[in-house]
């Protein structure tokens, strides 16, 4: 049994690259890279998400302090650092989908920033397509509402603003509902396309719709709670100047990555159990 010297996944029989980092079979651990454990076994039955085991599961590593506050010190790059950690999030997507628990190292910013610039543009037309709806529908409406009688323009004006309105409500929910999946296929494949494979991604969803709807609160849930915890901390270090300010970019950026981290943990594990 063959395992990867840099991420540690497993080789399949004769395989020349690792699926998951792309770096060549025979390849040696990098030189000061703690080596990473092997795939944690199946066990035995398990085939349902263990929620509160994902969840927690980025604080396993014996080193997760330090990896969560170098992200945060990545954070204060402006624009790349932002990217930079979302690519983190993603190649720790791809370590949980083959059972690579341990979170990754901070050795390679171009294959993050490369994957975080494709994370990040992927939320952007998520974010985009139910606006660009909801004007195309806004300004027809608004057209033919302006060429009717005066009698019933007015009406006809408030039709064409709440129908655009109400268009980019569900649009929104729809594209929220999908975006950790698309995430978790991007990563699970590597291949940017596999986002937008809607009907695949439906195929998998509704299939398992109890339990990814379950996953979807827990991490919701989880966030909800820890921003509320961290929020005397975010307001106690932007009343002190400079310091406090840059202390607080530090944790901010380190926040987002663990809830980053724990939604892609819990997202991860259902791709796996669920997408094969």
């Amino acid at each position: 049994m063959a395992f990867c010297g840099k991420c540690g996944t497993k080789l399949a029989e004769g395989a020349a690259f690792c699926t998951i980092c792309g770096t060549g079979a025979g390849a040696t651990p990098d030189a000061g890279i703690p080596p990473i454990a092997p795939p944690i076994p199946e066990p035995a039955g398990n085939n349902q998400v263990n929620i509160t085991e994902t969840l927690f599961r980025p604080f396993q590593d014996s080193r997760w302090l330090q990896k969560f506050l170098l992200g945060g010190l990545i954070a204060l790059i402006p624009l790349l650092g932002a990217l930079i950690n979302q690519g983190y999030t993603w190649l720790y997507c791809r370590r949980i989908i083959s059972r690579n628990f341990a979170l990754p190292e901070w050795d390679d910013w171009g294959e993050m920033l490369s994957r975080g610039f494709g994370v990040f543009i992927i939320g952007l037309v998520y974010a985009i397509v139910p606006l660009i709806a909801g004007l195309a529908l806004g300004l027809a409406g608004g057209m033919t509402a302006l060429a009717r009688s005066p009698s019933t323009a007015a009406t006809a004006l408030f039709g064409s603003c709440l129908v655009p309105l109400m268009v980019v409500l569900v649009l929104s929910l729809f594209c929220f509902f999908f975006y950790p999946m698309s995430l978790t296929s991007y990563a699970g494949t590597g291949d940017f396309g596999a986002a937008f494979e809607f009907g695949r991604m439906w195929g998998v969803i509704s299939a398992n719709f109890a339990e990814y709807f379950l996953c979807y609160l827990a991490v919701f849930v989880a966030a909800v709670l820890i921003l509320m915890a961290s929020s005397l901390v975010t307001i106690v270090l932007a009343l002190i100047p400079c310091l406090g300010w840059i202390a607080l970019v530090i944790f901010m950026g380190s926040l987002g990555l663990v809830l980053g981290t724990m939604a892609t943990s819990t997202f991860g594990e259902f791709y796996r159990l669920r997408s094969k």
